[in-house]
């Protein structure tokens, strides 16, 4: 039965409303005005203690009738989004050191008087560093993962030689690296803000100044590139408590391991690389901080083959899994695929909270039919008509935990992958995966 707009009056209209807006209401403790032409009818809402209602005065035609189109429109405004959209879907961004090397070279000063090979000055530092973050915080992005640095190198990464060069395969310790003797082009340059000298590296401003922006920074070990060599662990015990204190130099809350050589960990020994991961999984969670394990989509390849002895004990070892479902030419991301299906994901690791799928802006989303191996019109059917890559991202993210029988709310937070942090800004990839996965 529709809800008459007559009897015209002016009174304060009180109404139930649902639990999610008016917790947001009670928190924010705000008063908003909404003007609404069509019904010719304006409101003013106002945060009350008394359970369920919130306060208007308003001149209505019919207090039911505007309460009714109001709630309609509220819910679709930002300060009333709910708890998933404001606070559950958010992205982690990898920033591959080897590329935000040039942007770090932008913000040398390469000679002064004081000091003739370099040195940072913290406005032309913080515009640079500003060209990546101000994006990301735009685009929902609450984390970045420091990429890549090497197990093998943890103890230098922590305490490293000035002096000695360092291979290109860890870009974290190349970027460390300042030979105050004779290195011209060391990136890792003293830091000066209004003439005096700051007590941090380079990798610890970074750091201090994504905080700044409500970001968190996160270090993230192996990639690609990892060589055998660069998984060396040595003795697990010491190389645990080295990376502890690593993370509390950098202010970090989670490392990554991104292990795509498995043979490479592996090699170590099924009791090292336990006794590694345990120890140091041990030590983070009484800081209340994280350990994470990126892997490739393949439970064959994975947990099911050469990572057993981990996943067997996963919950000893790791707080998390990201699963690497795309590559060069393909996504492989499905919910019934009885390798790399989420599904099967789910019955490993067993809480899907604990499960987060990753995305690559180079991946074209939105041409399913030539990037997905099992795609089928069938599967595709309510496929969104000539997607941005961003919408389509979102539409086949929020389909796998759909057919997984999950809302997106029960999975971790999603990651994205982009070859080029410094286009982040002009990457419509990345302003839009938010607002596309929040509709």
């Amino acid at each position: 039965m529709s809800i008459p707009k007559i009897l015209t009056f002016s009174k304060e209209a009180k109404f139930p409303v649902p639990e999610r807006v008016q917790e947001n209401v009670k928190a924010m403790n705000f008063s908003k005005s909404i003007g609404n032409n069509n019904l010719g009818a304006s409101l003013s809402l106002v945060s009350k203690k008394t359970s369920g209602l919130i306060s208007g005065a308003v001149i209505i035609p019919n207090p039911k009738y505007i309460a009714k189109a109001t709630l309609n429109k509220i819910r679709k405004i930002n300060p009333f989004r709910n708890k998933q959209a404001t606070s559950q879907i958010k992205n982690s961004t990898y920033i591959d050191m080897g590329v935000f090397e040039g942007l770090l070279g932008k913000a040398i000063t390469w000679y002064s008087k004081d000091y003739p090979k370099g040195y940072y000055d913290t406005k032309n530092l913080d515009a640079q560093l500003d060209s990546v973050f101000n994006p990301l915080v735009a685009d929902g992005t609450d984390e970045i993962n420091l990429s890549f640095a090497q197990i093998s190198n943890i103890a230098a990464i922590l305490n490293p030689d000035l002096t000695k060069s360092y291979s290109g395969t860890d870009k974290i310790l190349e970027i460390l690296r300042y030979n105050p003797s004779g290195d011209n082009l060391a990136i890792n340059k003293p830091i000066v803000q209004d003439g005096k000298k700051l007590p941090q590296d380079i990798i610890q401003y970074i750091s201090s100044y994504a905080n700044s922006k409500g970001i968190k920074v996160d270090l993230s070990f192996g990639g690609a590139i990892a060589t055998n060599t660069d998984y060396v662990i040595g003795d697990p015990t010491t190389a645990a408590n080295n990376l502890v204190a690593l993370m509390d130099k950098y202010n970090m809350e989670t490392v990554d391991f991104d292990i795509e050589d498995v043979s490479g960990l592996m090699a170590n020994g099924d009791a090292k690389v336990l006794s590694f991961l345990k120890t140091l999984h041990s030590a983070l969670a009484a800081k209340n901080k994280k350990v994470l394990l990126t892997v490739l989509g393949s439970a064959a390849n994975g947990p099911r083959g050469p990572l057993k002895a981990i996943f067997n004990e996963f919950d000893s070892c790791a707080d998390g899994v990201r699963l690497m479902l795309y590559s060069n030419a393909q996504f492989y991301i499905d919910a019934n695929n009885t390798d790399w299906g989420f599904k099967t994901w789910v019955e490993i690791i067993k809480d899907p909270s604990k499960i987060s799928i990753g995305f690559y802006d180079k991946i074209a989303y939105e041409t399913p039919q030539s990037s997905d191996p099992d795609y089928s019109a069938e599967k595709y059917s309510d496929f969104p008509t000539n997607p941005t890559r961003a919408q389509a991202a979102a539409w086949i993210y929020k389909k796998v935990s759909k057919d997984s029988g999950l809302t997106i709310s029960q999975l971790g937070a999603p990651f994205t992958w982009t070859d080029d942090p410094l286009t982040i800004s002009t990457n419509q990839f990345f302003q839009d995966f938010d607002k596309d996965l929040n509709q």
